[in-house]
């Protein structure tokens, strides 16, 4: 049985404690939260409450913490996690700073357990079938990726979101997710160009529209928006040297992904199972459960957290000087 300690009642938190009581041999211990109220009220009957990590550690009985905090306290929370030699799941994006993803990546280097960043994204079935048609050469070539992801702003204006220097926006909040999957398919990245509303912009509002270069010569452009009155959508395209790989949340409820090959041609490569049969984020956290109970290193390594980290904070460094940024 691995025993979370789970720190961070809001609403991602909620849902990570769904997933974990649904999982075989995962429990939730403790739920910890400054709000301590709502640490009490996520705990139920079932774990304990406690208004500080060190607390919840304190009180024995954990092997893993399960980080799903505002992203300025992932680093120390993380830190503490490792260092007192504990399993570590930890939300998207992985810090706020490079400096804070280097330290946590030292801390588990450091530490006994296996860690692992939440990127969610891998777990939906089109874009990990989008990613497998990739590999196998359905469209040919990578030349131009196009992707938008966006609803309306999360929570209110007084909300930590709505503060570019805790969140970063939605270039480090929303579309990281973005960021980890198109270096997932199509390898590093070279150079980031930003245009957006940060800095200046007005509170509850956000938009951003990255382009991305690659080493491979692939291009993409990445918008994503607080902005968008109609709810939360997302779609993709990926076009290669041999068709086109597309996806629309807006067309599609079988959640398909077409690959449309040589004039005259096609093929559909059918996602084999809805995504309502399984929550990706039970698929994730289940994936997390096994690394942690048989010792194998998570699908998603921190180097690549950090990576998709890297090109958001490129982003924003780009929208601040109205230059590219080059990805050392």
């Amino acid at each position: 049985m691995l025993r979370f300690a789970l720190v961070g009642a809001g609403s991602i938190g909620k849902k990570h404690a769904w997933c974990i009581r649904s999982i075989e041999g995962a429990s939730i211990e403790a739920v910890v939260d400054t709000d301590l109220e709502a640490a009490r009220a996520l705990a139920g009957g079932e774990a304990k409450a406690f208004a500080t990590l060190d607390e919840a550690l304190a009180s024995g009985g954990i092997d893993a913490v399960d980080v799903c905090t505002p992203t300025p306290v992932h680093a120390p929370i993380a830190i503490a996690a490792l260092e007192a030699g504990k399993h570590l799941l930890l939300e998207k994006p992985m810090a706020r700073t490079l400096d804070e993803c280097d330290a946590i990546i030292a801390a588990a280097q450091r530490a006994p357990g296996v860690a692992m960043v939440a990127h969610v994204l891998r777990f939906f079935p089109e874009y990990a079938a989008a990613r497998d048609a990739v590999l196998a050469g359905k469209a040919g070539k990578p030349a131009v990726v196009r992707t938008s992801r966006g609803g309306k702003f999360p929570r209110g204006e007084s909300s930590w979101y709505a503060d570019i220097d805790q969140s970063g926006g939605v270039a480090l909040d929303l579309i990281v997710h973005d960021f980890d999957w198109l270096l997932w398919c199509l390898g590093p990245a070279t150079r980031v160009f930003a245009r957006g509303m940060a800095p200046g912009r007005p509170r509850g509002q956000d938009y951003a529209l990255v382009t991305i270069n690659f080493a491979s010569g692939c291009i993409a452009h990445v918008e994503g928006t607080w902005m968008r009155p109609s709810g939360f959508e997302t779609w993709f395209e990926i076009a290669g040297d041999g068709g086109l790989i597309d996806y629309s949340s807006r067309d599609s409820a079988s959640l398909e992904v077409a690959v449309r090959a040589a004039p005259g041609e096609g093929e559909a490569v059918q996602i084999p199972e809805s995504p309502l049969a399984e929550s990706p984020y039970l698929a994730e956290i289940r994936h997390f459960v096994e690394c942690a109970s048989t010792g194998q290193q998570p699908s998603i390594t921190l180097q690549e957290a950090r990576d998709a980290a890297r090109i958001a904070l490129a982003a924003l460094e780009s929208m601040d000087t109205g230059q590219p940024v080059t990805i050392a």
